[in-house]
């Protein structure tokens, strides 16, 4: 009966998409990606969607975040935190780990409240710089 129960509440999670959102479902077992990480990855824009995507993130990168760091390819901005270069190239930097990185206050950043979509873009931005 216990096993039924706790079937039952990960059914429920699994169509409320809680599941889907922390387990790594692209099939790469232990990458930290899920399947919307390995589409968002592109490093170039296919789509008319995608294209708004990471214009709305450069847009917001070019208000709040040139400021403190680099946030385009040919050198705008200022040096006081990582490139955006360097995280969109760096492995361990992974949509998930940028989500969550993003969501929450933290180190000498000036805390700056990002609703989802507003992350979902300033993620396409930085992935769009992969070279």
């Amino acid at each position: 009966m216990r096993y039924l129960f706790v079937a039952a509440i990960c059914l429920g999670l699994s169509a409320c998409g809680v599941v889907d959102s922390i387990r790594d479902n692209d099939g790469v077992e232990g990458d930290g990606k899920d399947a919307a990480d390995s589409q968002a990855a592109a490093a170039t824009p296919t789509t008319n969607f995608e294209v708004d995507l990471v214009a709305e993130g450069e847009a917001i990168a070019n208000s709040w975040c040139r400021s403190c760091h680099v946030t385009s390819a040919d050198g705008a901005g200022a040096d006081v935190g990582p490139t955006w270069v360097e995280i969109a190239n760096n492995p361990e930097k992974t949509d998930f780990y940028l989500r969550a990185f993003l969501s929450n206050p933290h180190g000498q950043m000036e805390w700056i409240s990002l609703t989802r979509e507003q992350i979902r873009e300033v993620i396409a931005y930085i992935r769009s710089l992969e070279t």
